[in-house]
């Protein structure tokens, strides 16, 4: 292998116009390619069928539109939603917690506010206590008029305030 890559680069050491020449016309067609070549579809990429799918389906639901901005929710809504997420992310096997109120996580017309929860652990590794704090931040946020409604995505995050 050793001998027929230095045949070749003494070959093109040699040749080196016609080998420049052939480079150029390589990255010529390259480009020709690239700029003739169709763009990508505005309506995205959808796969029927998959886990994938079917979450960018749910959050379609929930969050319609074409934009990613979300409103402002109201402020009583705000501190409970923010009580319950702040309650959740106190958990000992809780990672990290997203925003509920960044403008993609808030439904257009303000009434749905959606937080995800990432456990440090599988699902499989949640000790007891882990889902029991996190239903007892659920019915905290029931108690203060707020529909509050986890749901599993990912076997390593869980919950959706609102």
């Amino acid at each position: 292998m050793a001998s027929l890559l230095y045949r070749l680069g003494l070959l093109s050491f040699r040749q080196r116009r016609y080998f420049a020449l052939l480079w150029a016309a390589i990255l010529a067609a390259c480009s020709f390619a690239a700029l003739s070549a169709p763009a990508a579809e505005k309506d995205g990429l959808s796969i029927p069928g998959t886990e994938s799918q079917k979450a960018f389906d749910l959050l379609d639901e929930h969050f319609p539109g074409d934009s990613a901005e979300g409103a402002d929710a109201p402020r009583e809504n705000r501190a409970a939603v923010e009580k319950v997420v702040d309650t959740v992310a106190r958990g000992s096997q809780v990672k990290d917690t997203s925003d509920p109120f960044a403008p993609e996580a808030v439904s257009k017309d303000a009434s749905t506010a959606f937080a995800t929860v990432t456990y440090s652990v599988s699902s499989d590794d949640l000790t007891e206590a882990t889902p029991a704090a996190l239903m007892d931040a659920v019915e905290d946020g029931r108690a203060a008029g707020r529909g509050v409604r986890p749901s599993t995505a990912d076997p390593n995050s869980a919950g959706s305030p609102s």
